[in-house]
């Protein structure tokens, strides 16, 4: 018993840590929403299943759900009493929740999101700070969601099989859209770009020489040379443009963090139209998410 009890105090702490770091860093605390409105939220997110969310039901027959994503029910807090032009810096220690056949699961988390504004630059670094452990490695791989569509939209493959590319994409399924692409009978340029679709990923030098003559226009050039600035000054950090997030929302820079002996991310985020204000301008916002188990797990808690 002394044992359990010594490695929840140790627990405690260490997630303490991470309230102190963000205080530290300007950031201030949030609790989030528990609940979504079902319509609400699956417009914005077509990419989460039906039968991850846990369902609830009020007295009118009302659908709502457990949080599947914490970002989202703070961009709802927020817009309620945003000042214009002004950044809001949060954080908040948290839980998501998923359906997993009979089972429900709680997902502690970690995050940081600056509303209005905010360095991507800061937010990155940030980023790294809360991966560092001298023990293990990490890696952040960084993308750009507007790249992604700007190859996929090459492709000329039809809009009903967006998502399945994506979900093909995101699981490095390289014979898989091949095997669509041929189906469709996409033309010989589109299956050119699936082979080098899949070797996206490493420095920005070696991946430059694949995509160069996929960069069809300034803005998407721009976009990837932004990259390059990014990863020159972010420690522990690669390119991977065939990164899919399970959220729509992001617009830009999309990031995921990992420890080597991991096999999932144990930190994702990017920037996002957060909402739009009283003069229907975007409010642009940039954080991210840590899983909190994943993290104690190489603090050896």
């Amino acid at each position: 018993m002394r044992g359990i009890l010594e490695n929840s105090l140790r627990r405690y702490e260490l997630k303490k840590q991470l309230d102190t770091f963000a205080l530290e860093n300007g950031f201030l605390p949030i609790t989030p929403d528990l609940f979504e409105q079902y319509e609400q939220f699956s417009e914005s997110n077509k990419n989460l299943q039906k039968d991850e969310l846990v369902i609830v039901m009020n007295g009118r027959q009302q659908v709502y759900f457990l949080r599947p994503d914490i970002t989202s029910a703070i961009m709802r807090q927020v817009k309620n009493y945003y000042e214009k032009d002004s950044i809001v810096k949060l954080f908040y220690q948290s839980s998501v929740y998923r359906s997993d056949d009979y089972k429900i699961l709680e997902i502690p988390q970690f995050g940081v999101e600056s509303i209005g504004g905010g360095s991507e630059t800061e937010i990155l670094n940030l980023a790294s700070m809360v991966l560092s452990n001298k023990e293990i490695p990490y890696i952040i791989e960084l993308s750009n969601s507007h790249i992604l569509n700007s190859l996929i939209a090459q492709l000329e493959i039809p809009e009903v099989y967006i998502n399945q590319v994506k979900t093909l994409i995101a699981s490095k399924n390289h014979d898989g859209l091949l095997s669509l692409g041929k189906k469709l009978e996409v033309h010989d340029n589109s299956l050119n770009l699936i082979n080098v679709l899949f070797n996206l990923r490493g420095m920005y030098r070696d991946v430059l020489s694949k995509i160069e003559p996929f960069l069809i226009n300034e803005k998407i050039r721009k976009e990837f040379n932004s990259l390059e600035k990014l990863q020159s000054s972010i420690p522990n950090s690669i390119i991977d443009l065939t990164m899919v997030n399970n959220f729509e929302y992001y617009d830009g820079l999309i990031f995921k963090g990992y420890y080597s002996n991991l096999p999932n991310e144990v930190l994702s985020g990017g920037c996002y139209t957060a909402f739009y204000d009283e003069s229907n301008e975007k409010v642009n916002a940039v954080g991210f998410s840590l899983d909190i188990e994943g993290w104690l797990k190489e603090r050896e808690v």
